[in-house]
């Protein structure tokens, strides 16, 4: 099943897998990730503060130590931020991960270039968060390589890919799953089980 949405940040995917995937006791789940992950975590947590959302002890206590309240616009929030976005969003890998082990679930990051301009957090280092968290890992990086990617896109200024562009993204996932040692060892133990 996919749970995904647009311009859905760490923070949002640790809410949904706690109120909506949990409830299909997954064996496995998959996060996918890209290098713009920071920037879009502070931007998501931004637009919370301003709202007024009530946020756990770990944000809470972070918006207290930059001085930042609701008051404040948006833009001067993701200002304070921007600066802690990695810090922020390795602590939402780890809750991610601490979720999916307590259920007994499998937690996997996706590492998906984008097709836009590469910018954010280097995919190396990224991919590295995720291992350090306590993610499987899975890896798409050079997917597009060699590709114009004019043609893998939506189109105007949504760089979203297009049918050509998710059919690349699911042939290479699929072969990356096919050499993942732990998705194999959930598939014996599932075909023995039956």
């Amino acid at each position: 099943m996919n749970f995904s949405y647009r311009h859905a940040a760490a923070l949002q995917q640790g809410f949904v897998l706690q109120s909506k995937a949990l409830l299909f006791d997954p064996d496995l789940a998959f996060f996918v990730g890209h290098r713009t992950d920071a920037a879009v975590q502070v931007e998501m947590l931004a637009k919370l503060v301003r709202e007024g959302v009530e946020l756990n002890p770990y944000f809470n206590a972070a918006m207290a130590e930059t001085g930042i309240d609701p008051s404040m616009s948006e833009h001067e929030i993701v200002a304070r931020l921007e600066y802690r976005g990695v810090e922020f969003l390795a602590w939402m890998y780890a809750r991610i991960v601490k979720i999916s082990t307590e259920n007994g679930v499998v937690p996997f990051f996706v590492y998906h270039p984008t097709l836009q301009r590469p910018w954010g957090v280097p995919e190396d280092e990224l991919q590295e968060m995720a291992r350090q968290a306590g993610f499987e890992v899975l890896s798409l990086a050079g997917v597009f390589e060699g590709m114009d990617r004019e043609l893998l896109v939506v189109g105007g200024r949504d760089f979203h890919p297009n049918a050509a562009g998710h059919r690349l993204v699911a042939q290479r996932l699929f072969a990356e799953m096919q050499q993942s040692e732990v998705i194999l060892i959930l598939a014996m133990e599932a075909e023995a089980g039956s």
